[in-house]
């Protein structure tokens, strides 16, 4: 109950105060709220933030600038991504690491160690030599591929992971194979039995090089049966069929709403429901004989400004909705024990104030740092705790 007051407070002060609030949805005032007070007060799945510190937009913070405000929201758990043909576009091996990318990640790890956060790394994309892609060129001089092409052959993504492990083991507590492979923007064909070749040969690569490590498995984008790419609940069948079943501790997915809050049913759109997928997928990896745990590695809302001139643009968010929504959605997690984690896409807004892209304001954060109320709402349940 302490988190329910904590929450209506903050939920009427952010409407108040924020010019861009819109009316609360009309769904928030029962079962949001009920979602939070009946929350499991035994459950506490990990709770983190999405940071690309190896990629040039992130460059203009230092890495304990970034971590300071992660850890202000009371994070638990940093996912990053490591792109494997920014490590080894030249050739395979240590030797022919990046030294930008080497240099970045150690920085940041280091940083991540000083604030005792764990970090994810989820781990995709080919180099142009190890690429299926059968256009490609792969010169010294100039390269020419499809990065959405995965690799020729899963033996060698293996061996980028065992030698990250080898590396920063210590410092990864968490791997993720690859990045929504049922999407065409991340795997040109998605293929869920090719994706199971993949995770076949990094599960035992990771392990051999630190049996501890958890491996995330899936990474899977919501996509409804009419959509480009293969359905997500589709996809984890198959994966199953192609013998996933063994080869991850844990399957992670991306319960993105389009806007919607989370605690809203949406029977056309059941994978695009928060509350409707997340059961949906525990439920088919029931089926298959698993009682693996899920992680969500990516959720979160777009405080979009107005736009009237983009009327293809996602429906506009206001930042006290976010903070609600986000509300709800750890109440929701708290009550489902097989989810293990929650982890918001981002840190902070790509794109300053002025930008009209749903990309550029998924942010905790503004661009320049400063917070949204969202993290005062995840302050206050953090101490309510």
């Amino acid at each position: 109950m302490v988190i329910w007051l904590i929450l209506v407070l903050i939920a009427a002060s952010i409407t108040a105060a924020s010019p861009h609030a819109a009316e609360a949805p009309s769904d928030w005032s029962k079962a949001g709220l009920a979602a939070i007070s009946d929350a499991s007060p035994a459950h506490r799945p990990l709770l983190g933030v999405n940071l690309h510190p190896l990629q040039n937009i992130y460059s203009i913070y230092q890495p304990d600038q970034l971590l300071d405000r992660a850890t202000e929201t009371g994070a638990t758990v940093v996912r990053i991504d490591v792109h494997w043909d920014w490590f080894e576009w030249t050739e395979p091996g240590v030797a022919g690491w990046d030294s930008d990318q080497a240099q970045r990640l150690a920085a940041f790890l280091e940083s991540a160690q000083r604030h005792n956060l764990p970090v994810l790394a989820v781990v995709m994309d080919a180099p142009c030599w190890a690429s299926s892609d059968p256009r490609k060129v792969c010169g010294l001089t100039e390269q020419r591929y499809n990065w959405r092409e995965p690799p020729a052959n899963p033996d060698d993504f293996a061996a980028f992971l065992s030698r990250l492990v080898t590396r920063y083991g210590r410092q990864i507590r968490y791997w993720e194979i690859w990045n929504e492979p049922n999407l065409p923007q991340f795997w040109t064909r998605p293929d869920p039995v090719a994706y199971v070749r993949l995770l076949r040969a990094a599960y035992p690569a990771i392990k051999s090089s630190d049996p501890t490590a958890t491996v995330l498995a899936g990474a899977l984008a919501p996509i409804e049966p009419d959509q480009f790419g293969i359905p997500t609940f589709d996809y984890v069948e198959a994966m199953y069929s192609a013998g996933a079943k063994g080869f991850f501790d844990a399957l992670s997915f991306h319960p993105y709403t389009d806007g919607q809050s989370p605690v809203v049913d949406r029977p056309r759109w059941p994978a695009h429901s928060f509350g409707q997928s997340v059961p949906v997928l525990h439920a088919a990896m029931l089926r298959a004989g698993d009682a693996s745990p899920i992680w969500l590695t990516e959720s979160g809302w777009p405080t979009t400004p107005s736009c009237p001139s983009c009327g293809w643009q996602p429906t506009f968010t206001s930042e006290a909705d976010q903070a609600r929504y986000l509300a709800q959605e750890i109440g929701l997690v708290r009550n489902w024990t097989y989810v293990d984690a929650l982890v918001w896409y981002e840190l902070f807004d790509r794109g300053a104030s002025q930008s009209t892209s749903a990309e550029d304001h998924f942010g905790l954060f503004h661009h320049d740092l400063s917070p949204k109320p969202i993290v005062g709402v995840l302050n206050s349940l953090s101490s309510a705790n």
